[in-house]
């Protein structure tokens, strides 16, 4: 069912007008009222409105003349406006429909007769198509030529989703390409939709960054299409049979208004398209892809912005002035404000999970916190791993079974997949991804600063102001993780058996900054001091020293009980 529309109820008589307005109400109508009739236009002025509810003898200006100065502007398809008056003379009848009025009631207003003419108006609206309005097939797959809004010309369908379709496009005015972002007609029936304000709320997100690495807005508006519907047909008992009858059945229009977003158009290609052609990616390759992406990032957290939906399909990677690769922050789709709770936008309403599983924090899959920065972390985490490993970091037979593995981080050690990997850089892209968010980077920032020295000497020196002394003293060290019987036993022989190096950071300091690089810059910016133990791969985390110590007199007391129950049994057996 459609969302009730924005109505505009206008009477000087302050009890008329608050017992209309207070009965539309609770009919779910958002109404707005104005006392006279120079009140009632700068309304109109101010927002746009379904329906007018007009009074028709008011002092200074008439109900007649404000009707005059509304369709001065707007035709009754766009503003329908319902006349309500205690004059009921034929000729005052005739008088408010020649001047454009589409409607007259009478007073004492009858409210049942009142509800039904203003449905049955709105009803008319939303049919009835401006002259002007693009018609589009019912998958929403436009003909290269088909103008939008009579300012965009389109040129291919650049990529398609549940929600929406984006275009390539040229801007008639300036013949510039431009990426045309289209919300789904069938997610823009209801005015008040979700998947709308959602889409309304990306707009003003992407409008609000700006910042480099975060695709630019050019343009927004609103598309008043004609859609194309397939009409269904009916059997002989009367039941519809879900397709067209031949002969029976026609494709009808459907006027819909469509909110579309108009972006800067890349010349490129997604991390996930890079990753697959090139596969694994060298450490500084990688970082000097990913301080950007957290830089953006960083950025939005500052706005108050939670991206929730990183993943290398929404991250594109263009080609800078000086040929260097550029990564940009696309798709804040289900982006929501740091400081908002959960709510109709930050809910799934069909209970699906609301993002991409491999890339979700587990407490945002098991929705056992309120999401922060760190989900957003946790992501980036799995984007890195990507990126050095050449394969996702979760990778599971069936649905199920992805699910549990992120929510109790089953992931394959880093090294295992790439053994090039060093082992303070795996370390680092474990705590990002660490169980615990109180475990984690606190935020993009800290992230930032750890990677510094893997970055190559252009990307650090280009990428050491956004991150440079950042320092992260809330995050103590999490507890040590597990790798493989294999790798974690190699790593202790290692441990022991290596000679402390030559430089001033010490493996037995747990305040130690983060190893660098073994060819550090003597340039790089200060390392975050909290990761300086995150050297593990990530596994499954291990419970505490005193736990390992009470399994193991378990289980040596249980292999006890096993030689002497052998024993007796011997014993039994030689009687």
């Amino acid at each position: 069912m459609s969302a009730p529309a924005r109505l505009l109820v206008v009477d000087d008589n302050e009890d008329n007008r608050d017992m209309l307005a207070r009965r539309l109400r609770k009919r779910g109508f958002e109404v707005d009222v104005a006392e006279d009739g120079r009140s009632a236009l700068a309304r109109l002025e101010q927002g746009p409105y379904d329906l007018v509810v007009l009074d028709v003898m008011m002092p200074d200006m008439s109900g007649l003349d404000v009707l005059t100065a509304i369709r001065a502007t707007r035709s009754r398809v766009e503003l329908p406006v319902l006349m309500a008056t205690a004059k009921t003379e034929s000729q005052d009848v005739v008088d408010a429909l020649e001047r454009g009025a589409n409607d007259y009631v009478t007073k004492p207003l009858d409210f049942p007769v009142v509800l039904a003419r203003i449905n049955a108006q709105l009803r008319t609206r939303q049919e009835t198509p401006r002259p002007d309005a693009t018609v589009l097939p019912s998958n929403m797959r436009a003909e290269p030529g088909t103008v939008l809004d009579g300012r965009y010309r389109v040129e291919s369908v650049l990529g398609e989703g549940a929600f929406a379709i984006v275009f390539e496009a040229t801007q008639l005015s300036t013949g510039q390409r431009v990426a045309v972002k289209v919300l789904h007609a069938s997610r823009a029936d209801d005015r008040d939709s979700v998947d709308r304000r959602r889409f309304e709320r990306e707009m003003r997100i992407i409008g609000k960054l700006q910042h480099p690495n975060v695709v630019r807005l050019v343009d927004f508006g609103v598309l008043d299409a004609r859609v194309r519907i397939d009409s269904a047909g009916w059997s002989a008992d009367g039941t519809e049979t879900g397709t067209p009858a031949a002969g029976l059945a026609r494709p009808r229009l459907m006027s819909r208004s469509l909110p579309y977003l108009v972006m800067e158009h890349l010349d490129g290609e997604t991390l996930q398209q890079l990753v697959k052609r090139e596969g694994p990616l060298s450490s500084e390759v990688a970082v000097d892809l990913m301080l950007p992406v957290l830089s953006a990032v960083a950025a939005a957290h500052e706005a108050g912005v939670l991206h929730r939906d990183l993943k290398p399909p929404n991250i594109f990677v263009v080609r800078g002035l000086g040929g260097q690769r550029e990564p940009k922050v696309l798709d804040f789709g289900i982006a929501k404000p740091l400081d908002e709770q959960a709510s109709v936008l930050t809910m799934n309403q069909t209970a699906s999970v609301l993002g991409t599983p491999e890339y979700m924090a587990p407490e945002q899959l098991r929705e056992t916190r309120e999401p922060d920065a760190r989900t957003d972390v946790y992501a980036l985490g799995c984007i890195l791993y990507e990126l050095l490993a050449g394969t996702r970091a979760f990778k599971a037979r069936s649905y199920i079974e992805l699910l549990q593995m992120v929510s109790t981080g089953q992931i394959v050690p880093l090294r295992e997949r790439v053994s090039s990997v060093p082992p303070t850089l795996e370390g680092i892209v474990g705590r990002a991804m660490h169980l615990d968010p109180e475990s984690r980077f606190s935020s993009a920032e800290a992230f930032g600063n750890a990677l510094l020295g893997w970055a190559s000497d252009v990307g650090r020196a280009r990428w050491s102001g956004s991150f440079v002394a950042f320092r992260d003293p809330s995050l103590a060290p999490p507890a040590p993780v597990a790798a493989s019987a294999t790798s974690a036993a190699t790593s202790t022989t290692s441990d022991a058996t290596s000679p402390a190096p030559t430089t001033s950071a010490t493996t037995s300091s747990a305040s130690s900054a983060v190893a660098p690089p073994p060819t550090p810059s003597t340039s790089a910016a200060p390392r975050d001091p909290s990761t300086a133990e995150v050297t593990a791969p990530v596994r499954a985390v291990v419970p505490p020293p005193s736990h390992s110590l009470l399994r193991l007199g378990i289980l040596l007391l249980a292999i006890g009980v096993l030689l002497l129950g052998a024993a007796i049994l011997a014993l039994a057996l030689r009687g």
